[in-house]
């Protein structure tokens, strides 16, 4: 599942969409009163021994993305998008029934063929005013060129590029999109549609005058992808005449038209996706939008005075998501009848025992208005049990323009997106981040796919570890965590964080090319797993999700894998990963830590009873001093085995947390970010800490105790006698983190 968004380097952001949905208000309860460690695989009974041995409480399900399941498997939640819903409503039963019996919680995250479908619709809107702009702003979705028309701010309250009969001259009103890389989702011998929508008005009384019904008011001129090395080929063209903006009466009001279409009801302004596709790199997934010759021109033949508003693409899912929403039109123009489909989907499984949210992952930008409507339908036919839920860092793969973060968490707000569980993924280990030395080197004739791993000492190890933590590029956690916590804290909806962590490698990216780099994710050390789970929830995650549980073997020449927690027959456990580490054991003991603490700071039930967030520092970038502590001192070990030596550079996240029933108890949860793991007595990075606290902050009270909540190892001490700080001789082993209670 994660093919597309590993070769693609899909970007980490999302961006201000042009559409704006209004934010849905209504909330479901559902995963929000507790917390959850999970995975991304697939929920067969077969698995169950090893969901529970892992402490999994919660599970995405991929199901089945494709038309028809030929194979009926009651141990299976498989249907496709053109199977009657009777066909496997009886497996979905049994299987989410199955999930609650053995888990025993309502946590299934399901992809649906029915619900994905018309979400993964594509919906493209070119701006036509401020030509030669659109390459500085997010979204760039206009236009740089034109030779005629100037921009008005029209009677209706937008701005609109405008000619003028008798006044301008003709010519292109608009031509050379900017960001046009994203059509070639739909390639070459995919039976779809595209449809072009230019929102345009003319006079009303030249419209309503039979003398001009034929006169072509302007023509619209379509462009194929071409690639790198061809030229712009224009693949269709369509002439928009005085009568095309008439009804059925026939007559013409003078608004805004972008529908043209025939008796039946159609839009006559299509074309295929398989003539439009051409010039893209059909080898692999991705063409790149800088080699794009996209182009929708609208070209003015200066006889009829005209104003455009925009030009709008639809594929056809996006057509008849918005178009056709109660399935009025026949099978022949419309064959997807999204409408009925998403009812009774939602409808049949939304308050099934077992299941929690429909999911969708790995889109586009241009997918997002689909999205979001998909999103408003699931709520309004669950009566808001339930809802839509996507990865909130995707989306701008097919971009020129990357966006910032504020845009990304904005426009998802914007689509009421952002109002049960905000969902994200970062995957940090590429197979150019290196490796300490401590670790043995993978044996590359028999795991090819090692074969661009690098080793470095433990300080240059640790130094690439800070720097993709806590750097200030846009991709890195630092940038994206802080406003993830930022929108959890201040948001006034009940919103979870749920953080998908890398657990595996994908080495699929060499088969496209084995003598060139081609970017790939190397397996993580269980110690740089359990770093990013704490990370998440130093920032206040409620749910940590394993990416990926299950494994596979490509095999083409060289065997190349895509490891998880399984062997490559995903029934058998993976004891040992690429370094000889007991993989199994190690994340099994991790979740069993993280489920209690996320017990302890969540506890199953009321919501007044949780932890609430309040900030998170990382050390050695923001400094430690927050409210009750100033400072901290970390210590590592000298050849006796003693923690007398202190550390430079401090490689600490402190997440801090209130405690909403005792406003004297104080929490934060720390973790020790450096990761070299003890493979030889002494090697490793294992630290203790001594704490330094604002006196002033320790009120009421002269006696105070910090207490590590889980072990009970606890240190007492009087506030007015600390001028050495508070040491705690209990050590941190590499990437663990620990909930203090004060």
């Amino acid at each position: 599942m994660k093919k597309f968004k590993v070769l693609l380097q899909v970007s980490l952001s999302v961006i201000i969409v042009f559409s704006i949905i209004g934010k849905l208000n209504s909330q479901s309860g559902r995963m929000k009163d507790r917390f959850y460690i999970g995975g991304i695989s697939n929920m067969y009974p077969e698995y169950y021994w090893q969901y529970k041995d892992l402490h999994y409480k919660s599970l995405q399900e991929v199901g089945f993305w494709g038309d028809t399941q030929i194979v009926y498997d009651t141990n299976r939640i498989w249907g496709g998008f053109f199977d009657p819903l009777s066909f496997y409503l009886p497996s979905v039963t049994n299987m989410l029934t199955s999930w609650k019996d053995a888990i025993g919680e309502n946590s299934v995250f399901y992809f649906s063929a029915k619900i994905m479908r018309p979400a993964y619709g594509q919906r493209s809107t070119y701006q036509a005013e401020d030509v030669g702009t659109w390459n500085t702003k997010y979204p760039g979705y206009g236009y740089m060129g034109s030779e005629t028309g100037d921009d008005y701010d029209d009677s209706v309250g937008i701005r609109v590029k405008g000619c003028i009969r008798g006044v301008d001259t003709a010519g292109y009103m608009v031509y050379s999109l900017y960001e046009n890389g994203e059509h070639d989702v739909k390639r070459i011998d995919d039976n779809y549609k595209w449809y072009v929508k230019p929102r345009m008005r003319i006079p009303q009384d030249t419209a309503n005058n039979p003398v001009y019904a034929d006169t072509i008011v302007a023509i619209i001129e379509v462009y194929s992808y071409g690639g790198a090395d061809h030229p712009a080929k224009m693949i269709d063209t369509f002439k928009i005449k005085v009568k095309d903006f008439l009804n059925s009466c026939p007559n013409y009001d003078g608004r805004y038209i972008e529908n043209f279409t025939n008796l039946d009801g159609e839009n006559i302004l299509s074309f295929s996706a398989d003539s439009l596709a051409q010039g893209t790199d059909t080898s692999g997934y991705y063409s790149s939008p800088w080699d794009s010759k996209v182009d929708y021109r609208v070209k003015w033949l200066g006889k009829v005075s005209v104003w455009l508003d925009y030009v709008r693409l639809d594929d056809e899912w996006a057509h008849f998501l918005f178009t056709d929403p109660n399935d009025q039109l026949p099978l022949s123009i419309n064959r997807w009848h999204f409408g009925q489909k998403i009812q009774q989907e939602v409808q049949a499984l939304s308050n099934l025992s077992g299941f929690g949210y429909f999911a969708i992952d790995e889109f586009y930008y241009n997918h997002l208005p689909c999205i979001a409507e998909v999103n408003r339908l699931i709520k309004q036919y669950s009566s808001n049990t339930t809802s839509l839920i996507c990865i909130a860092n995707s989306g701008s793969a097919g971009l020129k323009k990357q966006p910032s973060i504020e845009a990304q968490l904005d426009t998802i707000d914007s689509l009421g997106l952002l109002n049960d569980v905000l969902w994200v993924d970062h995957y940090p280990f590429d197979d150019r981040f290196p490796l300490p030395t401590a670790l043995p080197v993978p044996d590359v004739s028999k795991y090819p796919g090692t074969k661009r791993y690098i080793f470095n000492n433990s300080q240059t190890y640790n130094d690439a570890l800070s720097y993709r933590y806590e750097g200030e590029e846009v991709w890195n956690y630092y940038n994206y965590y802080k406003k993830y916590s930022e929108l959890i804290k201040n948001s006034s909806t009940n919103l979870s964080l749920s953080v998908v962590i890398q657990g595996h490698s994908w080495e699929e990216g060499f088969l496209s090319n084995d003598a060139t780099p081609v970017y790939a994710l190397r397996e993580p050390t269980v110690e740089e797993q359990s770093l990013q789970a704490y990370m998440g929830m130093c920032y206040g995650a409620k749910q940590i999700m394993h990416f990926l549980h299950w494994s596979n073997k490509c095999d083409i020449g060289k065997y190349y894998y895509n490891w998880g927690m399984t062997k490559t027959n995903n029934q058998q456990k993976r004891d040992s990963n690429y370094y000889n580490e007991n993989k199994w054991e190690g994340v099994k003991k991790l979740d069993s830590i993280l489920t209690r603490i996320g017990n302890i700071m969540y506890p199953e039930g009321n919501l007044s009873e949780h932890l609430s967030y309040d900030k998170t520092l990382l050390v050695n970038k923001d400094g430690a001093a927050y409210g009750y502590i100033q400072n901290i001192k970390s210590y590592y070990r000298n050849s006796s085995d003693q923690y007398l030596n202190e550390d430079a550079k401090k490689l600490w996240a402190i997440g801090f947390f209130n405690d909403n029933q005792n406003i004297y108890d104080k929490y934060f949860l720390i973790t020790n970010m450096r990761c070299v793991p003890e493979v030889t007595s002494g090697t490793g990075d294992l630290r203790t800490v001594r704490y330094y606290f604002n006196i002033n902050q320790l009120l009421y009270f002269n006696n105070w105790i910090i207490k590590d909540v889980l072990s009970g190892n606890q240190v007492t001490f009087d506030k007015n006698n600390i001028t050495d700080g508070v040491y705690f001789p209990y050590q941190f082993q590499p990437g663990e983190g620990k909930l203090y209670k004060i």
